[in-house]
């Protein structure tokens, strides 16, 4: 195998890549491995979401990829997207809407939209694969779900030399400085504390963005992420920018605190910040990368575009805007989007009218009717040449009624740039909100 080799494919290829025999000996390493797996045991892997067993769709069961061996060995993706790298070899899955001699501008738009949309200049270097230049940008939005758990704080223990004594004395320390007495005491105190190895990580993460080109867009984008960014900065009196590397080495095993389950995601990904050099070279953890469930990301990027038009989002990941299937408060299940008698179902995946999914349709009218709802959805994205942003009439529903339809989002696939992809797509998310409105207002009978 050549040095640093990157091999380039896109979500559910359908065995289309085929592996060169070369690779096998490292892909066999990762493929079929469960994403669960894989991130217990290498700590430079970002998986986003990241509480994927708590996922309805069973996420941390899904391998990045299979491998499949014979005549023709293939490597077969799904809706896994992203970059990962095992010993020389990098493997970047890209949005199967993108063109083949371009960057991966739909990824980069949903990854913009649902993590950074405050930051306005974003640079997307069509030429190669910079997954991990992303790292940073996602850096505000972890930093801000940690802190809604409340800072960080852990027993450190502390000297003192004074007259409050309120801990042990250390005795020798108390005749080595208060000789001859006068009225102080040299005292240890255990003692909670905001200033700690993990804080100390989130610091210096944030004065190393704070050095990059683009490090004052990311950290004073918006009010929220400046006082998050202050908050820390408050807490760490003891930063010292030479302590970088000690702070790294105590950081090497993974919080594993019940309650500030945000900070072990935050470490992570503080973590591959500040090692991110090493990553690029091959020589850091055996397996390294970041990873985003496709399907979990076209659901929050939905979001993004009709969250403000009176739609809720249930996640079952903190509990929220959960319906239950028995009147007992048993089986909770968490519909995509809700609206008064409305469902949406957001579906990262081809869907024809004629062949739905058994499991997708049966599952779209259980919430429709658990929730009394007259008008129920699946949402997906479209990219053929022929395809169009609308409203596809599946049916009237026998019993308790109810129509259901397919809403299609065009993504746009002949922009020659970042630029005009966003000027491309921003034109059809209009089209999009404005079929929405419809279907809310006349149901799928709108699209005859």
């Amino acid at each position: 195998m050549t040095e640093s080799e990157h091999i380039r494919t896109t979500d559910n290829n359908n065995g289309s890549l085929t592996a060169n025999p070369e690779w096998i000996p490292s892909l066999q390493k990762i493929a079929d491995i469960p994403l669960s797996n894989l991130i217990a045991g290498n700590p430079s892997l970002l998986v986003f979401p990241a509480t994927i067993d708590k996922s309805e769709d069973g996420v941390g069961s899904l391998p990045v990829f299979s491998l499949h061996l014979g005549r023709r060995p293939a490597i077969v993706t799904g809706n896994i997207l992203g970059f990962i790298g095992i010993d020389s070899l990098q493997l970047s899955v890209r949005s199967r809407f993108g063109k083949d001699d371009a960057g991966d501008y739909f990824l980069y738009h949903m990854l913009r939209k649902v993590f950074f949309p405050n930051v306005v200049d974003l640079q997307h270097n069509s030429r190669h694969d910079s997954a991990l230049d992303i790292l940073p940008f996602l850096f505000p939005r972890l930093l801000h779900e940690a802190l809604r758990q409340g800072l960080y704080k852990e027993y450190t223990v502390s000297q003192y030399n004074d007259s409050r004594v309120r801990g042990k004395i250390d005795v020798s320390r108390h005749l080595r400085c208060n000789l001859p007495f006068v009225g102080n005491v040299a005292y240890t105190v255990r003692e909670f504390s905001y200033d700690n190895d993990i804080t100390q990580l989130v610091r210096h993460t944030i004065e190393y963005i704070r050095r990059l080109p683009y490090g004052q867009n990311i950290l004073y984008s918006d009010c929220t992420t400046k006082q998050d960014v202050d908050t820390i900065v408050n807490v760490t009196p003891s930063y010292r920018k030479t302590d970088i590397r000690n702070v790294i080495e105590r950081n090497a095993v993974p919080l594993a605190h019940p309650y500030f389950s945000a900070y072990k995601v935050l470490q992570r990904l503080c973590l591959m910040i500040l090692k991110g050099q090493q990553m690029r070279n091959g020589d850091a953890d055996k397996v390294y990368g970041i990873l985003f469930d496709g399907a979990w990301l076209w659901e929050e990027y939905v979001y993004t575009l009709i969250g403000n038009f009176g739609y809720t989002h249930p996640r079952n990941k903190v509990d929220t805007g959960r319906i239950w299937l028995f009147k007992e408060n048993r089986y909770p299940r968490y519909p995509d989007f809700i609206k008064d008698k409305i469902i949406l179902d957001a579906k990262y995946k081809r869907i024809a009218a004629h062949s739905i999914s058994r499991d997708d349709l049966h599952q779209l009218i259980s919430y429709m009717h658990i929730t009394c709802s007259d008008k129920g959805a699946l949402v997906n994205p479209v990219g053929s040449p022929e395809s169009k942003t609308s409203i596809i009439n599946i049916g009237s529903l026998n019993g308790h009624g109810g129509e259901i339809a397919i809403l299609s989002l065009k993504i746009p696939c002949g922009a020659d740039n970042f630029e005009e992809f966003e000027d491309l797509i921003a034109d059809e998310e209009k089209k999009f909100r404005e079929m929405v409105d419809i279907f809310e207002s006349h149901g799928s009978s709108a699209a005859d």
